[in-house]
């Protein structure tokens, strides 16, 4: 067998010589405008250093600029007290520098092991040939260091979108980098695997790696890092000490005004039953029963594995049921398709919103109306017209759709902005019986979210059901009336959200008594 570097480490944790990333008076301008307006801070090494600011506050250009992928238009990047000359993200790697976005990058066919030492040199045979075996030794052991489990034989087109995500993570551990900057790493994760990627993060940066932390969930960045810098419109507000802060302080300093109330009022006064299914199994989901009410948001809570967003796929018609019945109105519902739960008013916001719910080339007014297609269309042809610029003017008023206008790009969009595009192909009809919902707040500011938060509620107060999926825990016991929780081999429970907490949720999820 050949010999590689990567061969001769210890563990796949250690981390290279510690050096800190300092940004000095960055600015960056587009022609839209300045998205990053002198601003200044420091990641230490051996420090867990959380960027946070609402879409467009200028974290993403920040992550950009030490990753080699933009240009600041003035100021300095250093990493440790040199300059760095970063003209391409390969230079950024070699400078000790990995960065996992948001949108993961993975090449679908390739598989795991493939996946994670992507750009790196494979071990090889005494024949020059890839050692297979080897590589896959040395992806299980990043995993196992990870401390989850992922196929090693299965391309990762095929692979959870939380399994993605931790490839894309191993792959930046066995970089050994100085400098780890993190973009959204939890957004498809289950709370036993962000738990584990925090542990991860301590090792890490016990070893002296500097790491650059950007995340919407204002709780668990309390929880893991040192300090917090706050951006704002493109400005620096504060670098302020996580210890002793609140995330009520962080909302106001990122937003600047006071967010008293982010979730809407629930209530307990809820219709007849709406949506009952009985028995339910199929992909995932075995002997599922429950009953969603009119007016009511039912929250779907359980750990990684346990069927949650198999459940929604099984109803829609995404995958097939093998047994049991589905009622919805009071008639029975047995789609084959997601075009039939969609022609009865119970469309899907989907968990994947780039990949399955949006037309990236299309503009935002085509993307809002392309579920609505049939009610625009004349003779078998769909007319371009007032009618259709009416629809579009209606949903991006009633969502407040922060866009210039219908005509616009929807990838000029922020993430919050497009979630409420994806929300408007949903609600386009005004038939909608059932919104179902998939990690809506997925990669979505606070302020977003809060939007996002009270269009949900008016739909369950205009006598709609909701059934709400959501890994993030504050959010599905701030939003849902009631929550049905879903473990491995167990009988699914229906609890009151306000009787809820986060000891009761883990205790049942993981198979601990109910009580």
């Amino acid at each position: 067998m050949g010999t590689d570097p990567a061969s001769s480490r210890s563990s796949p944790l250690e981390a290279a010589e510690a050096c800190s990333l300092r940004f000095e008076s960055v600015c960056k301008d587009y022609p839209s405008g300045r998205v990053v307006d002198d601003v200044s801070f420091e990641v230490l090494p051996g420090e867990i250093h959380a960027l946070v600011g609402e879409n467009g506050a200028g974290k993403s250009t920040i992550i950009k600029m030490a990753a080699g992928v933009v240009h600041q238009g003035s100021g300095t990047v250093y990493i440790g007290d040199k300059p760095a000359h970063l003209p391409t993200a390969v230079d950024a790697r070699k400078a000790g520098v990995s960065v996992v976005f948001q949108e993961i990058n993975v090449v679908p066919y390739f598989d795991a092991p493939e996946n994670i030492f992507l750009g790196q040199p494979y071990p090889r045979t005494r024949l020059g040939t890839v050692n297979y075996r080897e590589l896959k030794r040395r992806a299980a052991q990043v995993l196992d260091s990870l401390e989850t489990e992922v196929p090693l034989n299965v391309p990762v087109m095929d692979l959870s979108p939380s399994a993605r995500a931790m490839i894309a993570i191993a792959r930046a551990v066995i970089l050994e980098s100085s400098i780890l900057i993190l973009d959204e790493p939890t957004a498809s994760l289950s709370l036993t695997e962000t738990n584990h990627l925090f542990d991860v993060l301590k090792k890490l940066k016990e070893r002296g790696t500097a790491i650059l932390y950007v995340s919407h969930r204002l709780q668990e960045i309390l929880e893991i890092a040192d300090r917090i810098t706050i951006l704002r419109d493109g400005k620096l507000i504060a670098t302020i000490p996580a210890q002793g802060t609140t995330v009520d302080h962080i909302i106001e300093l990122m937003i600047g005004r006071s967010l008293k109330q982010l979730y809407p009022d629930r209530t307990s006064n809820f219709g007849e039953p709406l949506l009952e299914v009985e028995d339910l199994s199929g992909p995932g989901v075995n002997n599922l029963s429950f009953t969603l009410h009119r007016g009511e948001i039912l929250g779907v809570g359980g750990l990684g594995g346990s069927g949650r967003s198999e459940l929604l796929k099984l109803l829609v018609g995404a995958t097939q049921r093998s047994s049991g019945t589905v009622t919805l109105g009071g008639k029975a519902f047995h789609p084959t398709h997601p075009a039939d739960a969609f022609a009865v008013g119970m469309p899907l916001v989907p968990e994947e919103r780039r990949a399955e719910g949006l037309i990236l080339p299309l503009t935002v007014g085509e993307n809002l109306v392309l579920s609505h297609l049939s009610h625009l269309a004349y003779g078998g042809l769909v007319m371009r017209g007032p009618k259709e610029k009416s629809l579009v003017k209606r949903l991006i008023k009633m969502l407040g759709v922060k866009t210039s206008g219908g005509g616009q790009p929807i990838t000029e969009l922020s993430g919050g902005n497009q979630q409420k595009v994806v929300f408007g192909k949903c609600l386009a009809s005004e038939d909608v019986s059932v919104l179902m919902l998939d990690e809506p707040t997925r990669g979505v500011d606070v302020g977003s979210k809060a939007e996002i938060y009270d269009i949900v509620r008016k739909v369950a107060d205009e006598g709609k059901g909701v059934l709400l999926v959501s890994s993030d825990l504050p959010e599905l016991l701030g939003l849902s009336d009631r929550v049905l929780l879903l473990a491995r081999d167990r009988t699914a429970k229906v609890f009151p959200a306000s009787e809820l907490d986060e000891r009761t949720y883990l205790n049942y999820c993981m198979g601990g008594a109910s009580e």
